[in-house]
């Protein structure tokens, strides 16, 4: 008789129990998240009134939404901008027009998959050739994620700083002080070759030999970024007018409502709103963002009705970019490997 194993038979299709148990814990969690978005918008619609909502969506003039998918995507053509210096930096060529079908179908990735991984997953692993590392891509990726996060402290700190008034006014005395605190300490790090070089060190801790090298591989070429100041100045001005225009999408979607609001106010809230939407504690924010939202908003002038209608109309233009950048997924031919080289029909040559 054979010796009875505790490995899976491949063949029968066995699944490893520590793997097994990873999968329920993270559908447990998601789960945990996805009930918590409920009921915190089930909580807001119930303190704000469904009939009020209502009442603000049957004011809001519709053409405004076609505009509001623009600057969406303008505050898109910035960000894949911003990407293209990094690349840049490995030499990794890309015309802005290529990067920008990347970045949109990334928005895809990240609309219908929980958190930001699927869409930063997608530009390292989207349309590239074989031939482009891939730990040189998860570094311009990583290095644009975190200038933009410093061009997000840098808006908060400088908009907050200049008008303490529309900090007073919606409660958040401390948070231009606190932005500005993290941008210097972020600008310290990412100018530094140190950390880079400690993170290196505490790589060599990482269990197996395979993960430890890709790692390691990032690492070092994420220390690359250290020697390009120039397009780390070019990456905060670019981060820097991506939350303008996206401040300029909130304010439009206001007066798509016929609510007219200060728009520097609006611009001190949109980078705080945005941090706290990256905040892990429900499926891609929903409920914590709209909830923040409503709070800070009333402050500035509108009503709770008015605020939860903006945020919801918000989700929506995010949803059409990202159903869009589903469609160009799938229409474009050769987004699989071994179909590269037929690339090229609908949306242009897959090399610049």
């Amino acid at each position: 008789m054979a010796a009875l194993s505790s490995d899976p038979d491949p063949a029968a299709g066995g699944v490893p129990e520590p793997k097994r148990k990873g999968g329920r814990r993270r559908l447990v969690l998601r789960s945990l998240k996805a009930a918590i978005a409920v009921v915190l918008l089930a909580v807001l619609v119930l303190r704000i009134g469904w009939q009020d909502i209502a009442s603000s969506f049957a004011s809001l003039a519709w053409w405004w939404i076609p505009g509001l998918v623009a600057v969406r995507l303008v505050g898109l053509f910035l960000q894949s901008l911003r990407w293209k210096l990094y690349l840049d930096s490995h030499g990794i060529e890309a015309s802005p027009f290529r990067l920008f079908r990347y970045s949109w179908v990334s928005r895809f990735f990240s609309n219908f998959l929980p958190g930001q991984t699927g869409g930063d997953l997608s530009r390292v692993l989207y349309g590239w050739d074989e031939t482009v590392k891939k730990s040189k891509l998860a570094s311009s990726v990583i290095m644009d994620r975190v200038v933009g996060f410093l061009g997000l402290l840098l808006v908060a700190a400088v908009a907050g700083l200049t008008h303490l008034d529309l900090v007073e006014q919606v409660n958040l005395g401390l948070w231009p002080w606190a932005a500005a605190a993290g941008a210097l300490v972020l600008t310290v790090l990412i100018t530094m070759r140190a950390p880079t070089i400690w993170a290196q060190h505490l790589a060599r801790r990482v269990p197996g030999a395979a993960l430890r090298s890709k790692v390691a591989g990032v690492l070092r070429d994420l220390a690359v970024h250290n020697e390009h100041w120039d397009r780390l100045l070019g990456g905060v001005l670019l981060s820097a007018g991506f939350y303008v225009v996206a401040a300029v999408h909130t304010w439009l979607a206001f007066l798509a409502f016929g609510v007219h609001l200060d728009f520097v106010g609006v611009l001190v809230v949109v980078p705080l709103v945005t941090m706290i939407m990256a905040v892990p504690i429900t499926v891609n924010g929903w409920g914590v963002a709209e909830a923040v939202k409503v709070v800070l908003y009333v402050q500035l002038g509108a009503t709770g009705a008015e605020a939860f209608a903006v945020a919801l109309l918000g989700r929506f233009t995010l949803t059409l970019i990202g159903a869009t950048g589903g469609v160009i997924y799938l229409l474009t031919p050769g987004r699989r490997p071994a179909n590269r080289e037929r690339r090229g029909w609908l949306f242009g040559p897959g090399t610049t």
